[in-house]
């Protein structure tokens, strides 16, 4: 099973998200950097800087699909697109980035060590489609429902992984839509653990 960190860049903070993601017990297999023209240009040359102290120049590959740019280096993608809403960057990148997990992120969350580890784990059972988790936002613990067919209100889901085939169109600025269209896909997951801090 291959799985991708997204990394949706727009406040400062990618730094501190991908020292998180490097200290987890288990790995990745590829981190994808998703910027648009809300991404400050510091921001986007950390994550050159990235990829020079990474590889170095010399394996770099350049890709131009639509409105799109992609840069490869090994395990590291950035995906650009002046055009483009965070969502269109993300439904785009999860389409043409082969892996079958996608983990989402944004930049200054900072993940548990045993984040990757716990999502990914539940993934080994072929029925689960997504996977949430509960997360501390502004030093306050936001512990999140079970999502049900039946449920009422909107839950503030702000990251989530995703079974990679599952996505059919594009992602909705509420995440919690979102989610919720995967319940006649799979079976969606909730892990009542604060794994991450928005």
């Amino acid at each position: 099973m291959t799985s991708a960190f997204f990394i949706y860049v727009k406040d400062p903070g990618v730094a501190k998200t991908v020292a998180s993601i490097d200290n987890n017990c288990m790995e990745v297999d590829k981190v994808v950097f998703l910027t648009n023209s809300n991404t400050a240009e510091a921001e986007r040359n950390i994550i050159d800087s990235v990829f020079k102290s990474c590889c170095g120049e010399n394996k770099l590959e350049v890709v131009a699909i639509d409105n799109f740019t992609i840069k490869t280096i090994d395990s590291f993608v950035h995906i650009h697109s002046d055009k483009s809403s965070k969502e269109e960057l993300l439904t785009f990148a999860i389409k043409n980035v082969d892996v079958d997990i996608a983990l989402t992120a944004t930049s200054s969350e900072v993940f548990a060590s045993n984040y990757i580890y716990k999502v990914l784990n539940v993934f080994n059972d072929d029925s689960i489609g997504v996977v949430y988790t509960d997360y501390f936002e502004n030093g306050v613990v936001k512990h999140l429902e079970y999502l049900q067919p039946m449920i009422t209100g909107k839950i503030p889901i702000k990251e989530f992984a995703i079974r990679s085939k599952l996505l059919e169109k594009d992602l909705s600025p509420e995440l919690f839509e979102t989610v919720i269209e995967f319940f006649n896909k799979s079976i969606i997951k909730h892990l009542p653990e604060e794994l991450y801090a928005v």
